[in-house]
Parts: C-alpha cells; sequence; structure tokens
C-alpha cells in the first residue's frame, strides 16, 4: 500500500514538473513577440502581443507593440491607429524597447 501512494505521489511530482517547464513565462512570449515582429511576421507578433496586452491593457509598451504589429499587418489598421495613440502617452526618453518589464513608450 505504501508504495503505491509513494508511486502516486512521485507520478503527479513529475507531471506537474513537466507542465511548469512547458508553461511560457510573460518575458518568453514577449521576447518570442519581439523576434516576430523583427523579423516582418506580424501575423505571429500580433497573436502573442494580443495575450500578452488581453492581460494588461494598462502596459502601454504592449499597446505599442501590438499597434505595431496590426500595422505591419494586413488587417487591424484601425486599431492599429487606436492603439498607437493610447501608447503615445506613454512616451519617455529613456524608452526600453527589448526590456519585458518596460510599461512606456
Amino acid at each position: 500500500m505504501n508504495n503505491k501512494l509513494l508511486f502516486t505521489t512521485l507520478l503527479s511530482l513529475i507531471t506537474l514538473a513537466s507542465f511548469a517547464q512547458k508553461q511560457k513565462t510573460f518575458e518568453d512570449k514577449f521576447n518570442q513577440g519581439l523576434l516576430l515582429l523583427g523579423s516582418d511576421n506580424a501575423s505571429g507578433a500580433d497573436v502573442i502581443f494580443e495575450e500578452l496586452y488581453s492581460n494588461d491593457s494598462s502596459n502601454l509598451n504592449l499597446a505599442f507593440l501590438l499597434g505595431q504589429a496590426y500595422a505591419k499587418g494586413k488587417n487591424n489598421h484601425k486599431e492599429a491607429v487606436r492603439l498607437l495613440n493610447k501608447a503615445k502617452k506613454g512616451y519617455s526618453n529613456h524608452y526600453k524597447k527589448l526590456d519585458p518589464k518596460e510599461r512606456r513608450v
């Protein structure tokens, strides 16, 4: 009986550990979105930045990056203008585009 309990516990821990490793962090997704945007894959970048922005719509950097992805794509130009206008309110001379912690533009 103890062996069954130990086996079940170990199996559960292994399953949780493998699931946790598959989860991408905000930083991973942010960097992937930047790579896609930089390689002119706007449709790939917009999917990532849409997800990140939907979780934090007060982040003006995400609004800016999503707006850029929309502007480079074939659709959503009106939404691109709206997001870029929103983002410009957070303009800073010290903007760090590559920093996932950046919240201004």
